[in-house]
Formats: C-alpha cells, structure tokens, sequence
C-alpha cells in the first residue's frame, strides 16, 4: 500500500522533533492520531504517520504549508508499506516504519 509521508531526508516529520517540531497538532482538521477516528490510539514508538493518497496530505498541508516546509527541507516521501502494517484513521494513516519501504522522494510543491 503506498503511504506519501512529510520529512526531511532523515526521515523526521515536520511533527517531530519535540520543541524542535515545525508543526502542532490542531482542531479536528488536524487531530493527533488518538483523536483520529479508526486510529483512536496513541503512536507508537516505531511507527510514523502518513497518508493513503496525495490528495489527503494536500489536504492536511495547504499550499502555502508546503511551500514553507519545501523551504524549510521538506520533501513528500513515498512508502510502499504492506497492508497489515498500516492502520488507517479518517484523516492520516500510520504505519511501522523501516527504511526497506522507502521507495522515492518528490518534492512538495511543483518546480
């Protein structure tokens, strides 16, 4: 299943990073993953979130968000992360982490 995914290229997420983190979760457009229906659990330590389509990360991130996370290091991350690792919420998605799914990169807003 293809996961799309924020992040620099040391796999960190814009919200990650504790008080180094360039994002906060927010409102209902932006729950945090135990607010998101389907996830209703806290993360875990080796998984990371994501999206199940391109259409729900521009959704999430604004034009104008990715253009500052673009300038900011940020690229979209593309997964390919079997299905029973991932577990899908109505706005986002996590998955278990590895490196071994990671298949390319493109960058967030069209050159």
């Amino acid at each position: 299943m293809k996961i799309y995914r924020v992040e620099r290229r040391d796999h960190f997420g814009p919200y990650m990073g504790g008080s180094n983190a360039v994002c906060v979760w927010a409102s209902n457009r932006h729950p945090s993953p135990i607010e998101d229906v389907g996830i209703d659990r806290r993360i875990q330590r080796d998984e990371r979130c994501g999206f199940t389509s391109k259409r729900g990360l521009k959704s999430w991130f604004l034009k104008r968000t990715r253009e500052d996370l673009h300038e900011e290091g940020y690229y979209l991350a593309v997964y390919d992360v079997p299905r029973d690792q991932v577990t899908r919420g109505e706005k986002q998605a996590l998955f278990r982490w590895s490196q071994k799914y990671f298949v390319g990169r493109e960058p967030l807003v069209p050159a």
